[in-house]
């Protein structure tokens, strides 16, 4: 009988999908079910496969929040492992909240992200430790840092829309990712420029971009 704890992939990059699939597949407690760049299939492997442990990136440059969100939602009782470039301790926070187990930044040493599977998969939280410090702080010595992230303010729709306008996208672009209208991305837009005190839209692009920025890792 196969002992190996299954696992699937979701990975926009081919390169890191192939790496992460060949680490693991290297490991004698664990197997690669699934590895996939697209959302339909990876969705429906989650259900045909029922594997003990996700891991999952941006697929196709949905936001990490919304993505887990919907996976969450459709298989409650099976563990996310995000796998995110994003450091900022406040938006890491976030997707635990939308039903992740893990956080694991891509610059991490492979044993980082082996660890992530392995303490998820018996029931434990594993965070990265470049964030783990930040929210520590938090609930240990009372630190509140929501005011220290220039996301903190905003709602989880909201940052998926400020991430997108800080990747270049258009108003038109972030509607059709949401299956939205562009009049209400515009809304959005409005909302996020009142609360970071943004003057106008060129105020927004360039704070978007520049928390993209100063927030991913390379």
């Amino acid at each position: 009988m196969d002992s190996k704890k299954s696992i699937i992939i979701a990975e926009s990059f081919p390169i890191c999908l192939k790496g992460l699939a060949d680490l693991i597949s290297l490991q004698p407690d664990l197997k690669v079910v699934g590895a996939f760049d697209d959302y339909n299939p990876f969705i429906a492997a989650i259900g045909e496969f029922n594997p003990e442990a996700v891991i999952l990136s941006a697929v196709l440059d949905i936001d990490s929040i919304e993505l887990t969100k919907t996976v969450h939602g459709k298989y409650p009782k099976v563990p996310i492992i995000a796998f995110s470039m994003i450091k900022d301790p406040f938006y890491a926070e976030r997707v635990l909240k939308a039903g992740a187990r893990g956080y694991v930044l891509k610059h991490d040493a492979p044993d980082v992200i082996l660890r992530a599977v392995r303490e998820v998969i018996a029931g434990r939280i594993f965070v990265s430790e470049i964030v783990a410090n930040h929210i520590f702080q938090k609930f240990v010595n009372g630190k509140d840092y929501t005011c220290d992230s220039l996301i903190g303010c905003l709602n989880d729709r909201e940052i998926a829309v400020f991430r997108y306008i800080g990747q270049g996208f258009s108003t038109k672009k972030i509607a059709e990712k949401f299956n939205l209208s562009p009049k209400s991305v515009q809304s959005y837009r409005e909302s996020i420029k009142r609360k970071l005190n943004l003057e106008d839209s060129h105020d927004l692009i360039k704070s978007a971009v520049q928390w993209m920025q100063n927030e991913l890792v390379f």
